[in-house]
């Protein structure tokens, strides 16, 4: 039995490919980095397939990126979700940062909103 895409898929997806275009990468050049044709990392970025955790680690470290925020949010955020452009750099630019950054930027953004 073939199992779906999601739509956290289809996030996953979007960020990888905001994090590459910021990185100013290629979807060639990212594949070419974890031994896969562009098709694949396309099908990646438009969450038509699922990213496995390896993959997902291999994608990290040649976008020299941490995902590890995006899949620890999963069913923390309501579907069906639009964001803006800025929402999308701010995401692929925490994306970036290592853990320690991200904590001290979310506390930030926390501590800006009231919450």
């Amino acid at each position: 039995m073939k199992r779906s895409t999601t739509e956290f898929d289809k996030e996953l997806g979007a960020q990888v490919r905001s994090v590459r275009v910021a990185a100013g990468m290629t979807q060639s050049e990212l594949g070419a980095a974890v031994g896969l044709t562009f098709q694949q990392i396309q099908k990646y970025e438009q969450g038509a397939n699922r990213i496995s955790a390896s993959m997902l680690l291999q994608l990290s470290q040649a976008l020299n990126a941490d995902f590890s925020a995006a899949v620890a949010l999963e069913g923390a955020r309501p579907s069906g979700e639009v964001r803006s452009r800025e929402e999308e750099w701010l995401l692929a630019d925490f994306a970036r940062l290592d853990a320690g950054r991200q904590r001290l930027v979310l506390d930030l953004v926390r501590t800006l909103a009231g919450a």
